[in-house]
């Protein structure tokens, strides 16, 4: 993680938001606030089950996936997504229905585009996810008009070697 850390502080970006998913096993360990307190060195935002306003976009991001057949089994829990989906999207509902405006998620970052976290897109304007190692690269506009993207960094056998992928979000 020291070593992620570092690195990110070389990429050239402005920004960069970061969540954990099923090979994150020390993630889920250490905790969020270890967690946080790594990354915040790399200038990093670290979400887990939670939203931050970044570079003046709402991104919600969360690392939680329904349980698979291998043995990567940190933040496995189709039920815990669901719940969490479910509670940010009542707190969407709130806060729209308390006259705030029409609070929106520009960017949703999940682990994968499981149907745990498909009502939640339909508020997003960008949904980023992974965990489907051989559709990097796709995308597709789902319900709402939500751009949904396959940025699964890894092959089919775990290797880190699709090239990362760029979304630039209009600020307007």
């Amino acid at each position: 993680l020291i070593d992620f850390a570092s690195w990110l502080r070389t990429v050239p970006a402005d920004h960069a938001v970061v969540i954990a998913g099923n090979h994150d096993r020390l993630l889920e360990k250490l905790g969020d606030k270890a967690v946080r307190k790594i990354l915040k060195q790399s200038g990093a935002t670290y979400l887990r089950d939670s939203s931050a306003v970044v570079g003046g976009l709402v991104f919600f991001g969360s690392p939680w996936s329904p349980s698979g057949g291998t043995g990567n089994r940190a933040f496995q829990s189709g039920a815990h997504a669901a719940g969490v989906a479910s509670k940010a999207s009542e707190a969407l509902r709130k806060a729209s229905s308390a006259n705030i405006g029409d609070i929106e998620i520009d960017v949703l970052l999940t682990h994968c585009n499981c149907k745990e976290w498909e009502a939640l897109s339909s508020r997003a304007s960008f949904w980023a996810h992974g965990h489907f190692h051989d559709g990097t690269g796709t995308a597709e506009i789902i319900k709402g008009g939500c751009v949904s993207i396959n940025v699964a960094s890894t092959d089919m056998i775990y290797r880190p070697r699709n090239p990362p992928i760029v979304l630039d979000v209009p600020l307007s």
